[in-house]
C-alpha cells in the first residue's frame, strides 16, 4: 500500500482563504502606547489602530483681580484690576461687566467713566468704559499690539458717594469675563474683590501699592521697596512672589519717595515721587533688560592674565 503525499504551495491557497496574525508594537509618544495592528496576508494590506496623539500642552489660566481694599468715606480712589503673567498669550483685548454698590460708590463722572489704560500693561490699547444700569460698569478694551507680562492692566477711578456712612461695603465682582487673542478666547479666571468705608483720612486706611516686574513684564519677589517721607521716616515692604506689593498705614495728605531694590535686577528709574492723598494701588517698577555682555579672561602660556575691555 503506497501513501501519498500532496504538497501545498503558497499559490495554492485559495483567495477566499484570510491569514490573520498580531504583532505587538510598542510606541513611545509623550509615554508608552501599545497598539494592535492587524496584518492581512492575502490582500497585502496594514491595518492599524490610530495612536492617540498626546495631550496639547495648556497653559495655566489667566487670573484677572480686583482689588479688596479700604477707604476713606470721602472723595475718589483708585482700583487697580491686575492680571497674572500674559506673556505669550498675545492678548489683543479684553471684557468684562464689574458690578459694585451705587450706594456706596460710582465710577467717576470724569472721562470714560474712570477707566485708564495709561501706565498698565495695556497702555498700547484703548478702553471704553459705560454703565449700562446702577450698579454695573460694562469695560471693553481692545488694541492692535498684544499685551505682556503681569500687573494692573486697566484703572477705574471711583467716587465715593455721600453721604457716606462708615463701614458699608462694596462688591467689585466680575461677570462675563473674557479675554482674546487673534485665535479667539483665552482661558481666565476671575478674582473678585470689594471696598470697605473706614472713617479717615487716618495713617490706617491709606496705602501705596503696586508691582515690580522685570524687563518682559514679570513679576519680580522679594524686591525691596522703601518709602520717605518729609521727615526721613521710612517705610517697608516686599513684593510677593507674583511682584506684588503694599505698604500699609501711610499718612495720607504728604509726599513720599518710594524706591525699590531687587536681587539681580536694574532699574533705570528706581525711584519715584509721590503726593499720597489716597490709597494708590498702580505704582509700576519696570528693571531693565538684563545685560547680554559676558567677562571673558584669558591667560596665555606665560600666565599673565588679559582682560578685555569693559572687564
Amino acid at each position: 500500500m503506497s501513501i501519498k503525499r500532496k504538497v501545498f504551495s503558497a499559490r495554492a491557497i485559495p483567495n477566499s482563504v484570510r491569514i490573520y496574525f498580531h504583532v505587538i508594537v510598542v510606541v513611545t509618544v509623550m509615554c508608552s502606547v501599545v497598539t494592535t495592528l492587524s496584518v492581512d496576508v492575502s490582500a497585502g494590506e496594514l491595518l492599524r489602530n490610530d495612536l492617540p496623539s498626546p495631550t496639547a500642552f495648556r497653559p495655566p489660566p489667566i487670573t484677572v483681580t480686583a482689588p479688596t481694599q479700604d477707604q476713606a468715606p470721602v472723595g475718589s480712589f483708585t482700583v487697580p484690576i491686575h492680571f497674572s503673567n500674559t506673556t505669550g498669550d498675545g492678548i489683543i483685548g479684553f471684557q468684562f461687566n464689574l458690578d459694585y454698590n451705587p450706594a456706596v460708590i460710582d465710577p467717576s463722572s470724569a472721562g470714560n467713566f474712570g477707566c485708564s489704560t495709561a501706565g498698565t500693561i495695556s497702555a498700547n490699547l484703548l478702553a471704553t468704559c459705560n454703565v449700562t444700569t446702577q450698579g454695573t460698569l460694562r469695560v471693553v478694551v481692545y488694541g492692535s499690539q498684544p499685551i505682556s507680562g503681569s500687573g494692573a492692566a486697566l484703572n477705574i477711578t471711583f467716587v465715593v458717594d455721600q453721604p457716606a456712612i462708615t463701614g458699608s461695603q462694596s462688591p467689585l465682582a466680575f461677570r462675563n469675563l473674557l479675554l482674546e487673542n487673534s485665535s479667539g478666547a483665552v482661558a481666565s479666571t476671575p478674582v473678585n474683590g470689594s471696598v470697605t468705608l473706614v472713617t479717615g483720612p487716618t495713617s490706617a486706611n491709606v496705602f501705596v501699592g503696586g508691582s515690580v516686574v522685570d524687563s518682559f513684564g514679570r513679576g519680580i519677589a522679594n524686591a525691596r521697596i522703601t518709602m520717605i517721607d518729609q521727615l526721613g521716616n521710612r517705610r517697608f515692604a516686599q513684593s510677593s512672589q507674583f511682584g506684588y506689593f503694599r505698604v500699609n498705614e501711610v499718612p495720607s495728605g504728604e509726599t513720599y519717595i518710594i524706591s525699590v531694590r531687587a536681587p539681580r535686577a536694574a532699574f533705570s528709574q528706581p525711584a519715584q515721587v509721590i503726593f499720597v492723598n489716597q490709597s494708590i494701588g498702580n505704582i509700576l517698577f519696570r528693571a531693565d533688560e538684563p545685560s547680554t555682555t559676558r567677562k571673558v579672561h584669558l591667560t596665555n602660556k606665560a600666565g599673565i592674565l588679559h582682560k578685555f575691555p569693559g572687564n
